[in-house]
């Protein structure tokens, strides 16, 4: 007797598999057992391989089906067909599978002692395994919107998502634009705007998810299925597609293909995110993608929700340690990329803060010696990105004083002062002269330089255009800064609008946009100004800017020139062009005009002076709204025009102190 037929001959059924056993009452039901089994054990290769005798790498939809141009015929014998990603490294030895199969296939009595309810989360999601006769779309649901909200991740949560952004990558169609919009972030928003430390391994990954014939990082194997791929790899690719879709704002698409291709990835990107927990598993590739979604949430016109997701970001690098400075972090995250995305962080939360008029959250990361000294062996070399960060610097450490409750003294305006104008001579000479430039890229610095320095001023200097602010200081330093407050209006405005003629991120990029408008609405109030013909050319020049059609038609829907404008920008448009008739309508006048806005603070009826109306925001989206009588029934004797500027900037769902400035 050989070892074969003793071992069948000594062979006892498993308890498991007794229950079964015992309804086995013909050969036929036999060979049909047997064979489900042998199918268990073999079930690592989709159907269509298994049919061509093919390999399969064990994902959904495999590489296999992926390149020959159905991935809808690929499926698995079973409804979950590759192990879910084991915790803490520990995988499923190959018997365990149609172990776990055996048991769902079987029944549960009634019979069997519980001490749980039925309502019970475990109880529920038993419930939910049972495998006889299953709905599709009920267990879809139930998986998708049922478990979430109990607290439980669907098994195949992670795995699903990155097959799913997997799926961008297979055509030629989506591989073209997926280069597209990378190399456009690569050449028209990355020189500009540093977020991404180490670009090239971004684009190595994308090189190869592109090209079929390469084994992307972290795909897995026959033997080792592509739901246990590195967490690494799936943060790496969150970040790409996150890439993708800021490339895709700045694209030369058409506006509907442009937001299009901007959700998608979007999209993916989100998903990838929720699949990694990313809140639980924070790495310095989830703090970029953060970033990045910051700034794609603002060109989405969506500011306030990337201002919000700025403080998950700033916690989320507090807990990797990247607020200190030290030399050697335990999140592997070497000094030289700690410093710069510490340095990148500030940019971001203390430019959008003063957007906002709220209080930064980065005076943590705010290291001086983060920045480029400025020293005698660095006069003209400071580019474009070093300077933003000492503007980045300059804001957190002046802001506080505004926020703090008390005004800026007159000598801190001109310790501002000087500090902005020694980075001068450390700047590279293209950045100090316009007929220094050489190249596109230089001019684009050099007016998108002046364009944030004079913001920063300009914003910082505001409060002076209250009567309470410059009565605390003598009237030659109040004036004295005021001038100084026109002149960075005026340098501001102009620089928006050259960035206007010669690149599309100043009509795209919301930063650009709220900055440039806000200077030429400010210029429109003030009495000082507004009279000024360089501030009517300016009017004119920026209205006949915002209203080219060629960027704003989405898909031959009826539209108008302002719809990829925020409602906050489409107020301050309409209030351009009210103010600019104003002021036409007082120049053909023999006497002044009281309906145009003079240079008054706070008039002497300023307390009892009437609540400003509210604009509704859908006469604004519908294009109904009367600006031009709703800015003549105001009496601007009882407002500053720093209280005009708010009011058109404001959200009017909020009042008082609690008003958001858009």
């Amino acid at each position: 007797m050989d070892n074969r037929e003793r071992d069948a001959r000594n062979y006892t059924p498993r308890s498991r598999d007794a229950s079964s056993l015992n309804d086995v009452t013909n050969s036929s039901v036999l060979r049909h057992a047997l064979r489900e089994r042998r199918f268990a054990r073999n079930r690592k290769a989709c159907l269509p391989c298994r049919e061509r005798k093919v390999r399969c790498d064990g994902s959904l939809p495999c590489l296999t089906c992926s390149k020959r141009q159905h991935p809808d015929l690929c499926q698995f014998y079973q409804p979950r067909p590759y192990p879910v990603q084991p915790d803490d490294g520990a995988r499923k030895t190959p018997e365990a599978a149609p172990q776990k199969w055996s048991l769902s296939a079987s029944p549960r009595t009634g019979t069997s002692p519980s001490i749980l309810g039925d309502s019970s989360i475990l109880a529920v999601t038993r419930q939910s395994d049972a495998p006889s006769h299953p709905e599709p779309d009920r267990q879809s649901a139930f998986e998708d919107g049922i478990l979430p909200l109990l607290g439980i991740r669907g098994s195949s949560c992670l795995s699903t998502s990155k097959h799913r952004q997997d799926d961008l990558f297979v055509g030629g169609v989506n591989n073209r634009e997926a280069v597209l919009l990378f190399e456009t972030y690569r050449h028209s928003i990355h020189p500009f705007r540093a977020i991404v430390y180490d670009l090239t391994e971004v684009e190595e990954l994308m090189c190869s998810l592109l090209d079929p014939c390469i084994e992307p990082q972290g795909r897995g194997t026959p033997d080792i299925p592509d739901a246990i791929a590195s967490r690494h790899t799936m943060q790496l690719r969150a970040l790409l597609h996150a890439i993708l879709a800021y490339g895709a704002q700045f694209s030369d698409f058409p506006v509907d293909r442009r937001i299009q291709l901007t959700q998608k990835h979007l999209t993916y990107t989100l998903n990838i995110l929720r699949s990694v927990q990313y809140l639980s598993n924070p790495s310095k590739e989830t703090l970029q993608t953060l970033m990045v979604l910051g700034c794609v949430l603002q060109n989405d016109m969506q500011p306030q929700a990337a201002w919000m997701l700025g403080g998950t970001t700033i916690r989320l690098a507090i807990f990797l340690g990247i607020d200190k400075r030290s030399n050697q972090y335990t999140s592997g995250i070497s000094p030289e990329e700690a410093k710069f995305l510490r340095l990148a962080i500030t940019w971001q939360d203390s430019l959008l803060s003063l957007a906002f008029d709220r209080p930064p959250a980065t005076y943590e990361m705010d290291h001086e010696d983060d920045l480029t000294p400025l020293d005698m062996a660095n006069i003209g070399t400071l580019n474009y990105r070093k300077c933003i960060n000492w503007l980045s610097h300059l804001t957190l450490r002046h802001s506080s004083a505004l926020r703090s409750g008390s005004s800026m003294s007159s000598k801190q305006y001109m310790e501002l002062f000087e500090q902005v104008d020694a980075m001068d001579k450390f700047l590279m000479p293209y950045l100090q002269d316009r007929q220094m430039c050489s190249c596109l890229k230089e001019v684009q610095e050099y007016y998108g330089l002046q364009l944030h320095r004079n913001f920063l001023l300009s914003t910082l200097c505001r409060p002076l255009l209250s009567s309470r602010v410059r009565s605390c200081m003598s009237e030659d330093d109040a004036n004295a800064i005021l001038q100084r407050f026109y002149v960075s209006l005026r340098h501001g405005a102009r620089s928006f609008l050259h960035l206007r003629s010669i690149t599309c991120q100043a009509k795209r990029s919301w930063a650009f946009v709220h900055n440039g408008l806000t200077s030429v609405l400010l210029l429109s109030f003030m009495k000082e100004t507004r009279n000024l013909e360089e501030t009517k050319q300016m009017q004119s020049e920026l209205l006949e800017s915002l209203m080219e059609e060629d960027d704003c038609v989405v898909s031959g829907r009826e539209s108008g020139p302002l719809t990829q404008l925020s409602t906050t920008h489409q107020k301050a448009v309409l209030a351009i062009q009210a103010l600019a008739k104003l002021t036409k309508e007082e120049t053909t006048t023999t006497t002044e005009d009281l309906t145009a806005p003079p240079f008054t603070s706070h008039g002497p009826n300023a307390d009892d002076a009437p609540a400003l109306p509210v604009l509704p925001e859908e006469d604004i989206q519908a294009g109904t709204l009367d600006m031009d009588e709703l800015l003549r029934n105001i009496d601007y004797n009882c407002y500053s025009p720093l209280e005009a500027l708010d009011f058109i900037l404001s959200d009017q769902s909020m009042s008082g102190q609690d008003a958001f400035l858009l």
